[in-house]
């Protein structure tokens, strides 16, 4: 933008255009570290920073403290994860706005957006404490301070609450208090759970999360989550993921941030939307909404095909074609009579052939929790179940947004972290896929505004009164009953 006066016309010419509101489903708050500890003293009492500073979680994710001062031989040894630092804006207006609430408030008109889900930043590390007490104690304080915070300006702020889920009886026992004590109405889960692997586990106070395998609440989970999920559906909640992978597997640089911090978002929520259709997540509980955050909604389009093609080969109908029991032994042999090679005459090595490996576990249909009888079977049970967190410009967003795959790519600015170095570039940005042809007008109606309506307000039709949007949502929430 060149100056103050051609921004303000250009969102304007946009806003002006478009005749719907802008909802953001992902913008950010950055907390301040000292009035975050003020809610954790008040529950845990006078230790609570030293209890905070001494947990392990503090050593495997705090940030590049440690880090910076290794010389890149030790980093090296220690495989030492590469991590995230200057993580803010700096320019004055974004970076007041991102850490007072009153004055994102303000700024949101500038911005070009009507209302904004806020999610916390030190809050997306905190169910990963592994001390118990101090992981339930930590996401409840965060809470508490998030939704005095924003007490005053509902209007146009809704808070996301942080929801531990290392056991469901502590994911429900903080979801009933954030909304029926806090009263916020949106909640966000990790993607995964790091559990520790027992044959590791003399490792762990080294290894951390390396010494882990991830549990995604679905297929292998430890435990059984439906108890939780079965509350967000009774409370009113959808279940958004703002969970990465960044650190585990082939995200573990230990020299260059960007090589961790791309894709790892979009790879956990891969995982994350994996496991609860092949586990049966969404076929139990049909009514409740999830959503994948800051990963984009490419990964949605590859996911729906993997998952169609592979129930056509790995369901229990597709497996009769490989199953080696059906090998036609005597038409095989017939063929193999007339090979040349002398070798194939060797009853061991025709066995390959005619008989096959037939090691099989008992459990043969990977889908068998989706209950599928067709392709279309599969398709229902992921494609309307999850919606997906797309920065501004992403022209994945399109792609996954538009006919045949009709994926609920949604606008999530991510304003409050580095991603966005200029709050005022977003909607413009965002409008560049309507500029640029990726997107109708009508498609960008449902990315900025609709889906997201439709992501928390189909799960409580009260979710937006008393919002700037309220009436405009109530119209999105008519048409999608109707």
């Amino acid at each position: 933008m060149a100056n103050s006066e051609d921004h303000d016309k250009l969102i304007g010419d946009i806003r002006a255009r478009i005749g719907h509101p802008i909802l953001d489903a992902d913008a950010h708050l950055v907390e301040p570290f000292v009035l975050f500890l003020d809610e954790l003293r008040a529950i845990l009492g006078q230790g609570a920073e030293a209890d905070f500073r001494s947990s392990r979680y503090h050593e495997f994710y705090s940030g590049p403290a440690t880090w910076v001062h290794m010389e890149p031989e030790e980093r090296q040894r220690l495989a030492a994860v590469a991590p995230s630092w200057w993580g803010t804006p700096i320019n004055t207006p974004d970076r007041v706005a991102a850490y007072v609430p009153e004055l994102l408030h303000r700024r949101l008109d500038r911005i070009g957006i009507d209302h904004a889900l806020v999610y916390p930043s030190i809050g997306l590390g905190l169910p990963r404490i592994p001390e118990s007490e101090l992981r339930a104690a930590s996401c409840r304080a965060l809470n508490t301070y998030l939704s005095k915070a924003t007490a005053d300006f509902r209007d146009r702020l809704t808070p996301v609450a942080v929801i531990p889920t290392v056991t469901p009886h502590e994911a429900v026992a903080e979801l009933d208090h954030a909304v029926t004590v806090l009263g916020m109405k949106a909640v966000m889960i990790d993607s995964s759970v790091d559990r520790m692997v027992p044959s590791l586990a003399d490792l762990y106070e080294r290894l951390g999360p390396r010494a882990c395998h991830w549990d995604t609440y679905g297929i292998d989970s430890s435990y059984d989550y439906d108890v939780f999920w079965a509350r967000c559906r009774d409370l009113g909640v959808a279940v958004t993921a703002h969970g990465g992978s960044r650190g585990t597997t082939l995200f573990q640089s230990v020299s260059n941030f960007s090589f961790n911090h791309m894709e790892h978002f979009a790879a956990a929520g891969q995982a994350l939307a994996k496991s609860l259709v092949l586990g049966g997540v969404t076929r139990r509980f049909p009514d409740l909404n999830f959503a994948c955050l800051e990963g984009g909604a490419a990964w949605g389009v590859t996911l729906l095909h993997s998952l169609v093609e592979h129930w056509e080969v790995r369901g229990l109908p597709g497996l009769a074609a490989v199953d080696p029991h059906h090998i036609d032994a005597t038409a095989v042999s017939l063929l193999l009579d007339e090979v040349r090679d002398p070798a194939w005459k060797d009853p061991a090595v025709r066995s390959y052939v005619t008989v096959g490996d037939r090691l099989a576990p008992q459990r043969l249909d990977d889908f068998a929790s989706c209950e599928a009888v067709k392709g279309d079977d599969i398709r229902a049970l992921f494609a309307p179940r999850f919606w997906f967190g797309c920065e501004a410009d992403d022209p994945g967003a399109a792609w996954a947004a538009a006919p045949p795959y009709c994926l609920n790519a949604m606008f999530g600015s991510d304003i409050g972290h580095f991603d966005v170095p200029d709050m005022l570039r977003v909607l413009p940005a965002a409008w560049t896929l309507v500029e640029g042809g990726l997107m109708t007008e009508e498609g960008f109606g449902r990315y900025a505004f609709s889906n997201a309506v439709r992501l928390h307000g189909g799960m409580n039709p009260k979710f937006f009164e008393g919002t700037t949007v309220e009436s405009a949502a109530a119209q999105v929430l008519r048409a999608t009953v109707a």
